[in-house]
């Protein structure tokens, strides 16, 4: 059973967890970009700088900019799947909408939100950044940080040796 398999009961029951918004990622993102074009105006109005110095410093936040605007994210109402055995997200409802995962870490565990890098299995190790956040499905929230952390340490644990 699958149950036996696992240290952790907590494993064997499928379980769906929403992805945060895109939106409000990007949104999280532009916030220091914000920031630093706010302290580039103060910088510009009290030390004069020159020409190729303004023109820096603004190519360096359009440039910061495109690259958060283009964030290769998933799109919205994409779901992170546990079968009770693989990881995989679920973008729609179609199986075609579906992406298997090789593997999944925590990198940043903030508590009331998870920042997870995943493997995708096809193409094979192309990394996808994730973002959890409690505020999704608070009531859920502890259920798919123990399956996570779990999974995870599972995994770990079936590594075969060399």
């Amino acid at each position: 059973s699958m149950t036996s398999r696992h240290p952790s009961a907590v494993l064997a029951a499928p379980m769906a967890y929403p992805l945060a918004a895109p939106a409000c990622l990007r949104m999280a993102l532009a916030l220091p970009l914000l920031l630093a074009l706010l302290l580039q105006l103060a910088w510009w109005r009290a030390s004069a700088p020159l020409w190729w110095q303004q023109g820096l410093a603004l190519a360096s936040c359009a440039v910061a900019a495109a690259v958060v605007l283009r964030l290769p994210l998933w799109q919205a109402g994409t779901f992170l799947h546990w079968s009770g055995s693989k990881w995989r997200l679920q973008a729609g409802r179609a199986a075609a909408d579906d992406t298997a995962l090789a593997s999944l870490a925590v990198m940043m565990d903030g508590q009331s939100w998870l920042l997870l890098r995943a493997r995708e299995l096809q193409p094979p190790g192309r990394i996808r950044w994730l973002w959890l956040a409690r505020g999704t499905n608070p009531e859920r929230w502890p259920d798919i940080r123990r399956v996570l952390y779990s999974s995870i340490a599972d995994d770990q644990h079936n590594i075969p040796a060399v």
